[in-house]
């Protein structure tokens, strides 16, 4: 499925040891954020680079006990570099200015190419071999949709009040750029690969379905924060963002298991 996988793992270990680092010092030494966030963004920042922590250590294990044809834990492997684009994108486009902005600069750049090399490397035999029970297929067609329709109407909604207005906001602005322009449109081509019944669509979707818990669960995980920073839980967004994240999560794992792929 992936030519080459030695030169790939050193991407994927550097990748993952670089985001363990980065998150770890956001963890356990919070002062790294002081003066750069509001009080009321340090629960999703915590949470995040919690999130970030505990993924970022199972990339690593993976990465360095993966084996070439363990093409599922390859997948599993996209959907964390998936994460840690968006989740050191919000950092760098943020100009969350503290000692380790060029580390988070290097976690974005490699994040990137990590995803692009991993895709554009997909063995063309893998792609045509790979199968999905009907079920699994529609369900997991819904849900890749759900994304795009959900927060491109809810974003664009956002979007144009602050355009109409003509004022910019000084913080999270880095999710619109980053759901529109690279998100939201992944979610839209796996989906559309997945309806054609395509293979890189059924080999990505569960990467997309990583992705989406790892986004996702942090939010519910920082409204659980609040009130230790004085600040009241919104019960909707916590239900929310934690039902769904749960959904993904179980998707991704019942999509894994009925994956089915040839001499593997």
């Amino acid at each position: 499925m992936f030519a080459e996988l030695s030169k790939k793992k050193i991407s994927w270990i550097l990748l993952s040891a670089l985001a363990l680092i980065a998150s770890a010092t956001g963890v356990f030494y919070f002062d790294v954020y002081r003066g750069l966030v509001s009080e009321s963004m340090a629960p999703g920042i915590f949470a995040q680079d919690l999130m970030t922590l505990l993924a970022s250590a199972v990339m690593l294990i993976l990465a360095i006990f993966s084996r070439p044809k363990q093409y599922k834990i390859q997948i599993i492997i996209l959907g964390v570099a998936g994460y840690l684009f968006y989740a050191y994108g919000i950092y760098v486009i943020e100009r969350i200015y503290n000692v380790m902005y060029l580390g988070y600069m290097a976690i974005f750049a490699l994040a990137f190419f990590t995803l692009v090399y991993g895709v554009a490397s997909i063995d063309s035999r893998i792609k045509a071999q790979a199968r999905i029970p009907g079920s699994s297929r529609v369900l997991s067609i819904i849900f890749l949709l759900l994304q795009p329709v959900v927060f491109y109407p809810l974003w664009a909604s956002q979007l144009l009040s602050l355009m109409i207005a003509r004022e910019k906001i000084e913080f999270l602005y880095s999710v619109y750029i980053l759901d529109f322009c690279f998100i939201m449109p992944v979610f839209i081509i796996i989906a559309v690969s997945t309806i054609r019944k395509e293979g890189l669509g059924f080999l990505m979707a569960p990467s997309m379905f990583v992705l989406g818990f790892t986004l996702l669960f942090p939010l519910g995980v920082a409204e659980l924060m609040k009130p230790f920073y004085n600040q009241p839980i919104d019960a909707g967004s916590l239900v929310l963002f934690l039902v769904f994240s749960l959904i993904f999560l179980a998707i991704a794992i019942l999509y894994l298991k009925n994956l089915s792929l040839e001499d593997t």
